[in-house]
């Protein structure tokens, strides 16, 4: 099975890449009208795919994924990079958006969040946190060039729930009929204080959510779009390609506690196998890691192969049954492409 999976993985990444290629004049077109950079705190879920649900180009929105989208801003790595997009984005005279997320299912809490035991009130919990955090460590901000909001999921019709400052929310279910005008008094309602190039910038965000739910609920999913089938655990960097409904938990290095968070994440592989929503026979251990150029590839390589070390050696500590289940795969990927080169 794994095996099978890995031609499939690869396919996938050929066809995301060539995606993200060729919407590059539409990428570029959209960040001249709409600068704002966008940074989203996920869930590991792949269901929570914000460029379809916004209907963005590929690239724009920021991801970063970790287990039931538990952040902790001391990590000193995640610390380092969010920093890093701070910086760019105002030394290119950009507004900086974080978008702090949880997501659920209204249908079913079992095929909510998996990372928060189902538990839909730790996961707001969780995202309520990471705002308070995001708002500290950017409270120094005399430009107010960075702004946090705390946004929901509602994952069987790929619904955002906006969290506004004044303790209101608003569900795009509810304005598929709303125009742009609309939309603007909606934000400055939720988010009085919010300046105003993050608020146009967000506007297309809820507009292209708002239209995507409509016509989403023309054609609700099936059964095997809802239910959690992942089989493929994915740890590193650089994974904003891999969007496929139920298919890949991903894990951000970022997390100091990566060996029991990697764990976890298999555990819950193994839950999904022993329901008998995935092939016994194996899964796949998938460990990358992104660079920009040639001079930071090598450095990428042995990331990605202690990952793959690390990776493997927490399943086995924590899940000894597992020995042999999840078959290697390691690579790193060029950022300007988004194409993997596979290592090992």
């Amino acid at each position: 099975m794994a095996y099978q999976l890995i031609p499939e993985l690869l396919e996938l990444n050929r066809a995301q890449s060539e995606l993200y290629l060729q919407q590059t004049p539409a990428r570029k077109a959209y960040r001249a009208k709409h600068p704002t950079l966008i940074a989203a705190f996920k869930c590991m879920d792949g269901r929570v795919h914000l460029p379809l649900m916004t209907r963005t180009p590929f690239g724009l929105i920021r991801p970063k994924r970790n287990i039931g989208g538990i952040f902790d801003i001391g990590w000193p790595a995640l610390r380092g990079r969010v920093g890093d997009l701070r910086k760019y984005a105002l030394s290119k005279g950009r507004h900086f958006l974080c978008l702090a997320t949880y997501h659920f299912s209204k249908g079913d809490p079992h095929r909510g969040c998996a990372g928060h035991g189902y538990d839909t009130g730790k996961a707001i919990g969780a995202a309520t946190g990471l705002v308070d955090e995001l708002d500290f460590f950017f409270a120094v901000d005399p430009l107010r060039q960075v702004y946090t909001i705390m946004v929901g999921v509602e994952t069987d019709c790929e619904t955002l729930i906006f969290h506004g400052k004044n303790g209101k929310t608003a569900s795009m279910a509810d304005y598929a009929s709303a125009d742009a005008d609309a939309l603007l008094s909606l934000i400055r309602e939720l988010y009085p204080d919010m300046p105003t190039q993050v608020v146009n910038d967000l506007l297309p965000l809820m507009a292209g959510n708002a239209m995507h739910v409509a016509e989403l609920c023309k054609q609700p999913k099936g059964e095997d779009e809802l239910e959690h089938m992942e089989r493929i655990l994915a740890v590193g960097q650089g994974f904003d390609w891999l969007h496929k409904i139920n298919y890949a938990l991903i894990v951000n290095d970022t997390d100091p506690q990566l060996h029991a968070t990697i764990a976890k994440s298999a555990g819950i592989i193994k839950g999904n196998r022993d329901a008998g929503r995935i092939p016994k026979e194996s899964a796949l251990y998938f460990a990358s890691v992104s660079y920009h150029d040639d001079t930071e590839r090598n450095g990428a390589v042995m990331s990605a192969k202690y990952l793959t070390r690390l990776g493997l050696e927490a399943i086995r500590q924590a899940h000894p049954d597992l020995e042999g289940f999840f078959k290697p795969l390691t690579a790193v990927m060029r950022w300007d492409t988004r194409r993997l080169e596979v290592i090992e």
